[in-house]
C-alpha cells in the first residue's frame, strides 16, 4: 500500500489518483487547533 499525503495535493491530483487507483481511506479523528499561526495539519 502506498502511503499518499492528500493535504499536499491540490484537487486535480487527488481526482487523478481515485481515477487510477480506486480506493481511498480516510482516517478520520479530532481536529484540534494549535493556533492560528499553524497549519491545520500540525
Amino acid at each position: 500500500m502506498v502511503n499518499i499525503k492528500f493535504e499536499e495535493m491540490c484537487s486535480p491530483e487527488i481526482e487523478q489518483f481515485i481515477k487510477n487507483d480506486g480506493m481511498v481511506i480516510v482516517p478520520i479523528g479530532a481536529c484540534e487547533v494549535h493556533g492560528r499561526h499553524l497549519p491545520v495539519i500540525t
